[in-house]
């Protein structure tokens, strides 16, 4: 019977070295990765900062609280693929009766407050690449930013 609970008590410790190896090594390669795109794209993301601010001369910078996978808040930072007064305007289509998901999402086929521009970078998710900046800060994963969102808006 003691060896039983002893060999239980070894596999628990094995599995727990184990994950812990895991998670060093995929943090490492979210920062190693992060930082190395972060580098080597800071060049595209100006530019398409430039445009879109281009575009209707406002913040191209989006900020939002998600919650992560752990279920902890943080501020995920895109480009701004929508106009200024999204949040607003969201509330009249709501009220309008043209949402086409169960709230509290909110989704619209040929939603009006996407621009031209921010068309294009979801389309190739480029509105995704400053989100590199919260990879390097453990918020998310990199594979959090090529995937669909893995990240939620917090309950209100």
């Amino acid at each position: 019977m003691e060896e039983i609970t002893q060999t239980e008590e070894t596999l628990t410790e094995q599995k727990t070295k184990e994950n812990g190896v895991k998670k060093f090594f995929l943090r490492a390669l979210d920062i190693f990765a992060g930082v190395v795109l972060l580098v080597v794209l800071s060049w595209l993301i100006l530019i398409l900062m430039l445009v879109k601010y281009l575009e209707d001369f406002h913040n191209p910078l989006y900020i939002s609280v998600q919650t992560n996978a752990n279920g902890k808040e943080f501020k995920l930072i895109k480009l701004r693929t929508m106009c200024i007064h999204a949040d607003e305007l969201e509330k009249q289509l709501i009220a309008a009766g043209l949402n086409e998901a169960e709230p509290p999402k909110f989704l619209l086929t040929d939603d009006p407050r996407i621009t031209v521009v921010g068309n294009v970078y979801r389309k190739y998710r480029l509105d995704k690449l400053p989100a590199l900046i919260n990879v390097i800060a453990g918020h998310i994963t990199i594979f959090d930013i090529f995937t669909k969102n893995n990240y939620k808006k917090p309950k209100m």
